[in-house]
């Protein structure tokens, strides 16, 4: 579903190519099978700069046994994310809030009862139409929106992926987390020959 969670979060397992042109396995498709560091995580949306994935295995989820979609003109999104439970996508742009809720039938009408209390939710066919840019932001950061030239957008509540019309600005990385992403690239690629020309403190 929409907005559930980050790609990172699906990732299980990778085989990639180091830079030293090594295939090199990490992750595991269980938990219980999983030691050391968690490069899956690392390597997810590093663009390239820490290694080449060769394969991956992704988290994936069951057919709902049933799913609803409703729309909300004027409802606020977080105070309506604060008050589903479960596997819930909050869906905003701006004007409008679609929650897509699924589970089984009961958990479906019970969610559906509890949107009541935070405004006059109708059933529609499904999500809105995405824009064509992807932007990633905090969860926290998406409350700004406004402030941002995104043009028309839809937003994910408590994720963080922001669907806008406009491409994402490059961002600067604050210098702590500048300074990790150097020291992580200088370790994993010394000699710069991974997406040679990204600098690892910019997003």
């Amino acid at each position: 579903m929409l907005g559930r969670g980050t790609v990172r979060a699906s990732v299980l397992e990778v085989r990639y190519v180091s830079a030293e042109g090594c295939l090199i396995r990490a992750g595991g498709p269980t938990v219980k099978n999983v030691t050391g560091f968690d490069l899956p995580r690392i390597l997810t949306g590093s663009l390239g700069t820490l290694g080449l994935f060769a394969e991956l295995i992704l988290r994936t989820n069951p057919i709902p046994a049933a799913t609803v979609w409703v729309v909300a003109e004027g409802a606020d999104p977080f105070t309506t994310r604060d008050h589903l439970v479960g596997s819930s996508t909050v869906l905003w742009d701006g004007a409008r809030t679609w929650v897509g809720i699924e589970g089984h039938a009961p958990d479906v009408t019970a969610q559906l009862i509890a949107l009541k209390r935070v405004g006059h939710f109708t059933e529609t066919d499904g999500p809105p139409p995405l824009p064509p840019q992807r932007w990633s932001l905090t969860p926290a950061d998406v409350r700004t929106l406004a402030g941002h030239d995104t043009g028309a957008f839809v937003a994910s509540i408590g994720v963080g992926v922001v669907h806008a019309e406009r491409p994402q600005p490059p961002r600067t990385l604050p210098p702590p987390v500048a300074e990790l992403a150097a020291r992580l690239k200088a370790n994993f690629d010394p000699t710069g020959r991974l997406n040679p020309g990204r600098d690892p403190g910019r997003r």
